[in-house]
């Protein structure tokens, strides 16, 4: 199978948001971009390739860096759900509010929109 970037981004528009977010997270330099372009061409489903990231995060962080992106993933989802715009995506996943945003959602699933913004003091403009 041929290695260009022409069928790497052909890949990669098949894959969800949360796939490509996990992608650009993990590759933070030359040798990591050529392990997951590496991943992605030899992969035909993208569960195959989550399950090869993952593994590839184990080897870059261990367990705490895996478990940090499922819950970036159950936060980004929950705030996709509630029609959350892209920064206050952005706000709650970051370092300082992941883990509280994380605990706010498994604590009461149905919150509404307004209530997880005002229990993590953020503003939608």
């Amino acid at each position: 199978m041929k290695n260009d970037n022409t069928e790497y981004r052909l890949k990669l528009q098949s894959y969800s948001k949360f796939t490509i977010l996990k992608i650009s997270r993990i590759v933070t330099s030359v040798d990591r971009l050529h392990k997951v372009h590496s991943i992605v061409i030899r992969n035909d489903t993208e569960a195959e390739v989550i399950k090869e990231l993952d593994d590839l995060i184990l080897s870059i962080g261990g367990k705490a860096l895996l478990i940090k992106y499922e819950k970036e993933l159950i936060v980004n989802n929950y705030l996709q759900s509630i029609k959350a715009d892209r920064f206050t995506i952005i706000k709650a996943t970051n370092d300082d509010n992941l883990e509280k945003s994380y605990q706010i959602i498994q604590a009461t699933p149905e919150i509404s929109k307004s209530e997880f913004l005002q229990s993590l003091q953020l503003i939608e403009e």
